[in-house]
């Protein structure tokens, strides 16, 4: 029997969900998944050149997860590229972290545009609160 999923933590959504080869139908094409999780340790690691534990700290999983889940990603994007198969986007246990290191992740306006208080922290520009 298998432990659940513990939620990780992620700081984005994608405005793009699908990518597909250009001229292919949808209906013969195979598609591949890639989970919210999946795209945030491929952000951390491979466009933000953290390092495993610092991408770790950020989606509060172990150092030891978040190399499965990158690898687990590159070759679901490898597949897609090489194979001409369609990436979809989305699902997975996640849960979304609207405050990164004091910045709102929506509309990116650092720590002295985040009100703060006891029961919350919230962007000043647009609203957005911490969960």
């Amino acid at each position: 029997m298998s432990r659940n999923i513990k939620q990780r933590t992620i700081s984005c959504i994608p405005e793009f969900s699908i990518f597909k080869p250009k001229g292919i139908l949808n209906k013969n094409t195979e598609v591949i998944h890639l989970s919210l999780d999946e795209l945030e340790a491929i952000r951390l690691i491979d466009y933000q050149c953290l390092y495993h534990n610092d991408a770790a700290n950020k989606m509060n999983v172990s150092r030891a997860t978040i190399g499965r889940i990158v690898n687990d990603a590159r070759k679901k994007i490898s597949d897609a590229l090489l194979n001409g198969k369609i990436l979809k986007i989305g699902g997975g246990e996640v849960h979304l972290n609207r405050m990164n290191d004091g910045n709102c992740v929506f509309c990116t306006i650092n720590n002295d545009k985040i009100e703060r208080n006891d029961l919350s922290e919230k962007c000043k520009i647009c609203s957005t609160l911490k969960q």
